[in-house]
């Protein structure tokens, strides 16, 4: 007889109203076991692990966090950028990705880019970090300090397009 799979820990950041719809909707199920909560109010997110048995932490904790499998974002479309840079910089591949939509697209300087392929090479093998130095109102674009072990430091502009809670498309080039 072969041993089940463990259940995917499972890591929510986001406790309004979708956090909350999702966290009850997972309880039951075998697969899945909730990890933790996350949330900019850390009452609310602190109400809502109470009422699911598990901690709080904030997001960079998460993705240093060995016992998260996944993250579900539960946020406004407007916070996911924060999130995505927030992934990159700690160089979690499975927060980034987890924010992106099934088929995510990108393109650097105006040319469309294999998304994984360019990640890969250009942020997560290079040691890429970005600083930003200002944000849009809606949080989708953005101008940053970008580094990485190849290039150096540039000043970079980023925009993000959104799709069913999750990022569809992302540009990136020099500001």
């Amino acid at each position: 007889m072969t041993r089940p799979a463990s259940p995917l820990r499972l890591a929510v950041v986001g406790a309004g109203g979708f956090g909350e719809f999702l966290t009850t909707s997972i309880a039951g199920l075998p697969s899945v076991r909730l990890a933790a909560i996350s949330d900019l109010d850390t009452g609310r997110a602190q109400r809502l692990a109470a009422t699911q048995g598990v901690p709080t932490n904030d997001w960079n904790g998460l993705l240093a966090d060995p016992d998260v499998d996944a993250v579900a974002i539960t946020t406004p479309p407007a916070t996911h950028a924060a999130l995505t840079i927030a992934a990159l910089n700690a160089g979690d591949k499975t927060a980034f990705f987890a924010l992106l939509t099934p088929d995510a697209t990108m393109s650097d300087d105006g040319s469309d880019r294999d998304l994984r392929e360019w990640t890969e090479r250009e942020i997560f093998s290079a040691n890429g970090n970005i600083d930003v130095e200002s944000e849009a109102e809606d949080g989708l674009s953005l101008v940053a300090s970008y580094s990485n072990s190849t290039w150096g430091q540039m000043r970079t502009w980023w925009r993000f397009e959104v799709r069913d809670e999750q990022i569809a498309r992302f540009e990136t080039g020099r500001a």
